[in-house]
């Protein structure tokens, strides 16, 4: 799946479901990774099991709409359930309803209110399927499409570590002290990869189409 959305190279995404309706434009030669990584030395790595997910860097300035989260949040032992939050120009802008515990997080820095990443993953992945909400992130991010606040990772960026940090903040890529996976993906959700002419569907009531 990866390698069919590498070859794309969509300059964003569009999320729609019953509660969410959010564009995601995506960095120049950005990566989708998923499954194994390698190293900069060459040594291949699993940074988390299970992988369900294939995921790659958002631009950081070009994120508009809502979502709603289809999975809790925890944050400091707090337990955030259904809340919404739109952005605009890239930052989270509102929070509904309101969680203080959410907005602290939000106030870590300046790239704690923008993205760092996004991820696509089957509504109907072994995970999901499972009907469990195990409150953990590692295991509930593969159970759902994702966005994940704060830092993004320089391995979804062509040749991302020999290009200097002025040149990483011009492509878009969100710094910060903090990296919180968000849930929005369900059965109900389409998810539409835009192209210079046209858009195709990536994703249709959550399960693949490409």
């Amino acid at each position: 799946m990866k390698e069919s959305l590498n070859d794309y190279q969509f300059s964003a995404l569009h999320f729609v479901s019953e509660k969410t309706d959010l564009t995601v434009d995506l960095v120049k030669n950005h990566v989708w990774i998923g499954g194994s990584e390698t190293t900069k030395d060459g040594k291949k790595f699993m940074s988390n099991i299970p992988v369900e997910e294939v995921w790659t860097m958002p631009n950081r300035y070009y994120v508009n709409g809502y979502v709603t989260t289809t999975k809790p949040i925890i944050l400091a032992g707090t337990t955030i359930r259904n809340v919404k939050l739109f952005l605009k120009n890239g930052k989270v802008i509102r929070i509904e309803p309101k969680q203080q515990v959410l907005l602290d997080t939000l106030q870590t820095d300046e790239g704690a209110r923008m993205l760092g990443e996004v991820a696509l993953v089957s509504a109907n992945s072994s995970i999901a399927k499972m009907g469990i909400t195990f409150q953990s992130t590692l295991l509930d991010e593969n159970a759902a499409c994702h966005i994940a606040l704060g830092q993004a990772y320089i391995d979804n960026l062509l040749d991302g570590y020999l290009k200097k940090e002025e040149e990483l903040t011009e492509l878009g890529m969100n710094k910060s002290a903090i990296h919180e996976d968000i849930m929005i993906g369900d059965s109900s959700m389409s998810v539409y990869g835009i192209l210079e002419k046209g858009e195709i569907l990536i994703m249709e009531n959550g399960d693949w189409t490409i």
